[in-house]
């Protein structure tokens, strides 16, 4: 299913913006983000997570995706929501402050951990990805439009 997310949304990027898209975690897994979106001012490096789920969104964080977060300011977490069929019908982005006040804290340093869950409360999840926008073809288009189907 996090295949079909990513390639999803890489498909509706590509058609929506003004910009470069490259599926970095079709090639290799260890950048810490799935998708960088190349526009002609800025980068952003997504990391995509998906469910079919309207509601409750539940998410697995890497500690090597946590560390580019915190290391990197262009770094975004999108969630992607897919139909039963894998159709993409929603998009919303998990705020940063959100993920860093919730992921777990080393408490040795003998010990640390390596992969988390975090269950995102709907009232935490921003829907769209409207720091694209700008990038956008058409500011009224599919991108925005997928932002206001992700929760109800």
């Amino acid at each position: 299913m996090g295949a079909a997310g990513e390639e999803a949304l890489v498909e509706l990027l590509a058609a929506s913006l003004n910009a470069r898209i490259e599926h970095l975690a079709a090639v290799a897994d260890g950048y810490g983000y799935d998708l960088a979106v190349h526009g002609a001012d800025a980068s952003f490096h997504i990391e995509v997570k998906t469910t079919t789920r309207r509601s409750r969104v539940t998410v697995y964080l890497s500690r090597n995706e946590y560390e580019t977060m915190r290391r990197d300011p262009q770094w975004r977490l999108v969630l992607v929501r897919l139909s039963p069929e894998l159709a993409l019908v929603g998009l919303a982005t998990v705020p940063r402050d959100w993920i860093t006040a919730n992921a777990p804290v080393d408490r040795s340093p003998e010990a640390r951990w390596e992969s988390c869950r975090l269950d995102v409360p709907q009232g935490q999840v921003e829907a769209g990805v409207a720091w694209l926008l700008p990038w956008a073809k058409d500011p009224n288009g599919r991108l925005a439009a997928h932002g206001a189907e992700f929760g109800g």
